[in-house]
C-alpha cells in the first residue's frame, strides 16, 4: 500500500494525507497503516503528530497492536517520561497484548536510561518466564546497565546465559564494559571477564584485547599488558594503531621507554605508521626523562613523514623539559613558538610554560608571561589563575595578587 511506502522513504505528511483520505473513504483501517505513519512521525521526532495519528486511531476504535504499543514505549523512553512507559507497558499487558522482544528490550533500555538496573534485570527475568526469547540487543542493553552500575557478577551470569542460548555476542559492547571496569579501577575484575568471556563466547577481538590492555595499565600492571599484547599478536589478531597507541603510552608513561620505542618501531616496519598523538606520548616522556637529544630525533622524525605537531606536542615537550630541570630547554621551545607567531602557541602551551617556571620559583618570568599572554591571543583560563595565584601570594606581592585577583573576576564573569 502507498501509505506503508511514503512513511518509508520519510514523506510522512502525504502518508498522513493519504491515511485521512482512506479513513473517510473505507471508515476502519487496520492499526498497521496507523503504525506505519507512527513510526515514521517518532522516527523524525515530531511527537505532537504521533499524538494527532493515535487520536485517530482512537476514535475510529483501532485497538493498538504490539507494534504500536513498541513504538510509543520507545518514543517516551527516548524522551525521558518513564513513568508513562511503564503506565503503557502496564496497559499493553492488562489489554491482554503480549510483549514481543522488542517490548521487553526497549523496555529495559528505558528502565536503564533512568538508572534502574535491578528493576531492568527483573524484568529481564519476567521476559523469560513469558516465553520471550532475549537477543543480542537484549543482553547489549542489560549489560550496558549493569556495567554502569557495577554489577559485575551479573554481567558474568549474562555472559554464561549468552554462551547456552548460542548468541553470537557484540565484541565492542564487551570491550566498552572492560573499559568501564579500567576506569573503575576494578582491574582483577576487568581482566576476569576477559577471560570468562574468551573461554565462554570466543568474542574477542583486538578492540576487546586493547581494552583490557588499557584497563591493565591503568591499574600499573604492564608485565600482564604486554603479555595479552604479545597474546593478541600469537592468537592472530594483528594490533591495529589504537593498540600500539595503548602499549606504547602505558609503558612510556611507566618509564619503560626502551620497550614503548621497541613497538613503535615494530608498527613502523609492520606498515602501520604512528600518528602525531603516539610521536606526542614518546616526545613527553623521553623529554620527562631528559633524553634531549632523543626528543630531537622524535621531532625530525614527525616532521619527515608529513605530520605537524599540535598544541599537545609542545605541551609535551615544555611540560617534559620543566619536569625533567631542564628549565632552558623548555624556554628554548616557548621562544621559537613565539618567533615563528605558531598557530600552535596556544594557552595550554602558555600553562605548561607557566607551570615550569613556577616549579623552578622563577616568580618574575612567570608573572612577564601571564601579564604577555593575551599578546598572543591566549587569554588566561581558570587552569592559568589557579598557577599562578597561590605562587605569587607566598611572595606577598600585593600589587599583582590585586592585579590577579581583577582579573580572574573578568574571566568569571563572561
Amino acid at each position: 500500500m502507498l501509505v506503508f511506502a511514503l512513511a518509508e522513504i520519510g514523506e510522512v505528511d502525504i502518508a498522513y494525507s493519504l491515511l485521512k483520505e482512506l479513513r473517510s473513504r473505507l471508515g476502519y483501517l487496520r492499526p498497521e497503516i496507523f503504525n506505519a505513519v507512527v513510526k515514521a512521525y517518532a522516527l523524525q521526532k515530531r511527537f505532537d503528530d504521533v499524538a494527532n495519528v493515535i487520536h485517530d486511531m482512537e476514535n475510529d476504535g483501532v485497538q493498538y497492536s504490539v507494534v504500536t504499543y513498541n513504538t510509543l514505549i520507545d518514543m517516551l523512553g527516548k524522551c525521558g517520561n518513564l513513568s508513562e512507559a511503564m503506565q503503557l507497558y502496564r496497559g499493553m499487558r492488562e489489554g491482554g497484548i503480549n510483549p514481543d522482544v522488542f517490548t521487553f528490550t526497549t523496555m529495559i533500555d528505558v528502565l536503564g536510561r533512568a538508572n534502574l538496573a535491578e528493576e531492568a534485570y527483573e524484568l529481564f527475568k519476567e521476559m523469560k518466564l513469558l516465553g520471550v526469547k532475549p537477543n543480542v540487543i537484549t543482553f547489549n542493553a542489560l549489560f550496558k546497565i549493569l556495567g554502569k552500575s557495577g554489577h559485575i557478577h551479573g554481567i558474568i551470569s549474562l555472559v554464561d546465559e549468552m554462551a547456552e542460548h548460542g548468541i553470537s555476542p557484540d565484541a565492542f559492547t564487551f570491550s566498552s564494559l572492560i573499559d568501564s571496569l579500567g576506569r573503575a579501577s576494578r582491574i582483577t575484575e576487568a581482566k576476569g571477564l576477559f577471560e570468562r568471556i574468551k573461554s565462554k563466547t570466543g568474542a574477542i577481538d583486538v578492540v576487546t584485547y586493547t581494552a583490557l590492555i588499557k584497563a591493565l595499565n591503568r591499574g600499573g600492571d604492564f608485565i600482564s599488558s604486554v603479555s595479552y599484547f604479545n597474546e593478541m599478536r600469537a592468537c592472530g589478531y594483528p594490533p591495529n594503531l589504537v593498540a600500539y597507541s595503548t602499549i606504547i603510552d602505558g609503558l612510556a608513561k611507566a618509564g619503560r621507554l626502551e620497550e614503548a620505542y621497541s613497538y613503535f618501531l615494530e608498527m613502523e616496519q609492520l606498515g602501520c605508521f604512528p600518528n602525531v598523538i603516539i610521536y606526542n606520548t614518546l616526545i613527553h616522556n623521553y623529554a620527562k626523562a631528559g633524553k634531549g637529544d632523543f626528543v630531537e630525533q622524535l621531532m625530525e622524525g614527525l616532521q619527515a613523514k608529513g605530520l605537524c605537531p599540535d598544541p599537545y606536542t609542545y605541551c609535551g615537550l615544555i611540560d617534559g623539559y620543566g619536569k625533567s630541570g631542564n628549565l632552558e630547554k623548555a624556554q628554548q621551545v616557548f621562544r621559537c613558538l613565539k618567533q615563528q607567531s605558531s598557530p600552535c602557541l596556544t594557552v595550554a602551551v602558555c600553562n605548561s610554560m607557566l607551570a615550569a617556571l613556577l616549579r623552578e620559583s622563577h616568580i618574575d618570568e612567570a608573572l612577564e608571561l601571564f601579564y604577555s599572554m593575551p599578546d598572543y591571543d591566549c587569554e588566561p583560563n581558570i587552569r592559568t589563575f589557579t598557577l599562578i595565584s597561590s605562587p605569587v601570594k607566598k611572595t606577598g606581592r600585593l600589587a599583582d595578587i590585586h592585579k590577579i585577583t581583577e582579573l580572574q573576576k573578568l574571566l568569571c564573569k563572561r
